[in-house]
């Protein structure tokens, strides 16, 4: 059996490497895409005792996005009662606030449309929590 030039054998290796980088390539930026096109981003609401070392409800949770598409922050949460929610700026002024009822489970603010660092506060008489987020 005849064996093929060492020169096309070279070919068929080279051809095959670029072909890998290519896919390789797509492969990432298929994947840098998907992320650029992420709709929310989570802010971590950290809750706080409201006496030491005494937790007032074990059912309650906050969770809090900040939804790129449509520049509002999105929170849902269970168990806070009645109280308010706030975003404050990094000169502690009051950018948008809500007041929640007992019952409520959803609300919707605003964005802030100048850049910086904001804060998410989350107070009633069952529940103080606050978050932290970046406006770019």
């Amino acid at each position: 059996m005849r064996q093929k030039p060492k020169r096309i054998r070279n070919m068929k290796k080279a051809v095959s490497i670029i072909l890998a980088v290519f896919c390789i390539s797509l492969l990432h930026t298929y994947a840098d895409n998907d992320k650029s096109n992420q709709c929310t981003v989570q802010i971590d609401v950290k809750k706080y005792l409201w006496q030491q070392g005494i937790e007032r409800s074990l059912d309650q949770y906050v969770d809090a996005y900040l939804n790129l598409n449509s520049n509002t922050i999105e929170i849902d949460f269970y168990g806070l009662g009645e109280g308010e929610i706030y975003i404050v700026d990094q000169n502690n002024q009051i950018v948008d606030m809500t007041h929640v009822f007992a019952g409520d489970t959803y609300v919707i603010l605003n964005q802030p449309e100048t850049a910086g660092h904001y804060s998410l506060i989350i107070t009633s008489n069952e529940y103080y929590g606050e978050g932290y987020f970046c406006i770019e």
